[in-house]
């Protein structure tokens, strides 16, 4: 792309909350200085979740339209962009799916239509753009959607690199392991053999067969701000947090208490701003408590967070341990390895919850909180009217935008 001025349009497909939206911005910002005249905007995008669509338009002041993909043309999408960007539906592919009989996932769940649709027309259109970039679940790479999303990239003259790729890698305190794919047009497709959708004559690479790579070849590792305390480098938890990290604290902060029952009954007072948040001892006294994924505000880890968060406990997300009080050697005082660790580490015993609730208690992140772990910026806001609930689902069906943000950085150097 040289230093020459370029203008680069962005279609995002399954826009949801604008993760890859914000991704496309701060790429720009970390390929700056070595394309200086790239400025690439957005100028379409599709979802068809109108709350999704709400929250979109509060942030990006650009309404997506809610037409069906499978309603679109060729001619609707020929030359429209320089960029596509999308994150399919995940449901077809994820492993809760495995166990379904074979007409109800992958490229036979009904939720793969939309795709599979845009995947013919990527061999109809005449004016493609410059390059894709997808993201799914790890699963994705395997299957047969897979499959013919390459086939129908490289009959058209498209090169394909995969990688698997998470947060942790990027030095962001959370576990969301997923599939990206990028294709970048090699050839000229006003040429006759690519045009129309006519393929070249040899065939495609099996999409599990190419190579998966755990690592962007030209990755430049997020820096941590030289001179800041560790806190503030954003690889702690506690960086992400907007509410206070210890009771003590906490309560002269948020001005007043409210009674809660405890798990072991009777009432004891928690800070009024925990109370939203706080995972209620009904919740603790179930045995699928034992399955909490519990962190410190010290730790450089948050489990991956799913559109179930707040309502199910296993493999939804972390919570978090808010102590009484810090000691001045930064302990919490919670002891005994199986208080706060894996949950496969655990011991299944009403132990655990004793030592905890004894020192502290538990509360889910917030959504704010949620959105800052998976990369969303400070700007980003859910409009008043969105409940928590909602906010968590549509979290959990967004995507992390640091590891985003690296991928269109990678594919815009290129």
């Amino acid at each position: 792309q040289g230093q020459q001025a370029q203008e680069l349009r962005m279609i995002e497909f399954y826009s949801g909350i604008g993760g890859w939206h914000y991704a496309l911005k701060q790429a720009q910002l970390e390929v700056a200085e070595q394309q200086p005249g790239v400025k690439a905007t957005v100028c379409a995008a599709y979802d068809f979740s109108t709350v999704c669509n709400t929250v979109y338009h509060h942030n990006h002041h650009l309404a997506p339209s809610q037409k069906p993909i499978e309603g679109l043309k060729a001619s609707d999408l020929d030359g429209r962009a320089e960029i596509w960007m999308m994150s399919p539906p995940c449901q077809p592919h994820t492993r809760q799916r495995s166990s379904l009989d074979d007409q109800e996932i992958d490229n036979k769940d009904p939720r793969s239509r939309s795709f599979l649709h845009l995947c013919r027309l990527i061999r109809e259109m005449e004016k493609l753009p410059l390059f894709i970039v997808l993201e799914n679940v790890v699963g994705f790479h395997t299957s047969q959607c897979c499959q013919y999303f390459i086939g129908a990239l490289e009959s058209r003259g498209f090169q394909v690199e995969q990688f698997h790729l998470s947060p942790r890698d990027f030095s962001c305190p959370n576990e969301r392991p997923r599939y990206y794919l990028i294709a970048r047009r090699k050839r000229d497709l006003n040429q006759t053999e690519f045009a129309s959708g006519t393929s070249a004559k040899r065939s495609p690479l099996k999409a599990e067969t190419m190579e998966v790579r755990d690592s962007l070849p030209t990755t430049r590792k997020r820096k941590l701000h030289e001179g800041m305390d560790a806190e503030r480098r954003g690889n702690l938890v506690a960086a992400h947090l907007e509410l206070p990290e210890t009771l003590s604290a906490s309560v002269d902060a948020a001005g007043g208490t409210a009674d809660a029952t405890g798990a072991g009954g009777g009432h004891k007072a928690v800070p009024l701003w925990l109370e939203p948040w706080q995972v209620q001892a009904s919740t603790l006294e179930k045995d699928a408590a034992w399955c909490f994924d519990i962190v410190r505000a010290s730790e450089t880890r948050t489990a991956c967070f799913t559109k179930s968060y707040g309502r199910y406990v296993k493999g939804t997300g972390s919570v978090l341990f808010v102590p009484k009080t810090v000691a001045g050697d930064g302990t919490d005082g919670v002891a005994g390895p199986d208080a706060i660790c894996d949950p496969a580490e655990r011991k299944f015993s009403d132990a655990w919850r004793d030592k905890i609730m004894a020192s502290g208690t538990l509360r889910y992140f917030t959504p704010r909180e949620v959105a800052s772990l998976m990369g969303f910026p400070a700007s980003f806001e859910f409009p008043g009217s969105i409940k928590p609930k909602k906010a968590y689902e549509m979290l959990g069906n967004s995507l992390h935008v640091t590891v985003a943000t690296e991928v269109v950085a990678y594919a815009l150097r290129e």
